[in-house]
């Protein structure tokens, strides 16, 4: 009975998020520690002094009033080079009772070397009961996993443009794609097939000349952690393999409804966008050499 009253009365747990990012503990420990670094992933203004007792700031709203631009008033409290970062945490204005106690729980942040990646573990505590802490809660449950995605991110392709801010998306908000669509060139026709399921898209494409087929490509577009990631697969007639590997694309964004896709690994320093522009869908390959447009119906 004794042990139940006390877990009944007990504080509640921290709030834990973590993310495998693939980049080394110096490389993560500075994007969580510097100016620069803080603002490739975490908030478009920052004011940071990597010292116990230093100011811990990220601003994700710089040109409101003061008060309300973001971390406000939020300090380290602990620093272990390459391996731990503790600082205080306050609340959104959203939540004004809970911004007015300013910074009033802490943020412990750990690296450690995974693979060839870094795994960053975040561990947000001092929680209290009430409805407006269990507002708190549910806000970081969802803040601090972006947070991380955008890490990661800013590692596998690019910082994150704050203008047009990145986050996660899922294959579902890619359904304008789903369908089948066809462009004639001349004696050319482009066929190109996306079907929609539970674990994303399946795509198939076609170049044939009367009875004759010239080129196959198979795809997929799937979720790989917080990214997506459309996969590509090349084949020439009797479907011999056109390529050693899957040419791989990152989503980049969605923007303005067009699905923009950037080239990752082998193929970086290429585009590949997907906009629906009617009935039909426009389908954009940029390479340095120039950009290549499809112009498909259904």
């Amino acid at each position: 009975m004794l042990a139940l009253l006390m877990a009944l009365t007990a504080a509640p747990a921290p709030l834990v998020a973590e993310t495998l990012v693939p980049a080394p503990v110096a490389a993560v420990w500075s994007a969580f520690t510097t100016e620069d670094g803080m603002k490739s992933f975490f908030a478009p203004s920052v004011r940071i002094e990597a010292k116990v007792g230093g100011a811990y700031e990220p601003l994700f709203m710089p040109d409101a009033p003061a008060g309300t631009r973001g971390a406000e008033g939020c300090t380290i409290t602990a620093i272990e080079a390459k391996n731990k970062l503790v600082f205080t945490w306050s609340f959104p204005p959203t939540l004004p009772s809970l911004r007015a106690l300013g910074p009033s729980t802490t943020v412990t942040v750990t690296f450690t070397t995974e693979g060839k990646g870094t795994r960053v573990k975040l561990t947000h505590e001092a929680w209290k009961d009430g409805d407006d802490w269990f507002k708190g809660r549910a806000y970081f449950e969802k803040a601090w996993p972006l947070v991380l995605a955008r890490l990661a991110h800013r590692f596998r392709l690019e910082p994150i443009d704050w203008t047009h801010a990145w986050g996660p998306t899922v294959p579902q908000e890619l359904s304008f794609i789903a369908g089948t669509w066809r462009m004639k060139d001349g004696a050319t026709l482009h066929e190109e097939t996306w079907t929609q399921g539970p674990a994303g898209l399946l795509g198939a494409y076609r170049v044939s000349e009367g009875a004759s087929a010239k080129f196959f490509e198979l795809s997929v577009i799937e979720s790989d952690g917080a990214e997506l990631l459309l996969r590509m697969r090349m084949f020439r007639p009797g479907l011999v393999s056109a390529g050693e590997k899957p040419l791989e694309f990152m989503l980049h964004g969605i923007d303005d409804g067009i699905a923009i896709f950037r080239g990752v690994g082998g193929e970086k320093g290429t585009t590949l966008s997907y906009e629906k522009k009617g009935e039909g869908l426009r389908v954009t390959l940029m390479k340095s050499d120039g950009a290549t447009v499809f112009d498909f119906t259904k």
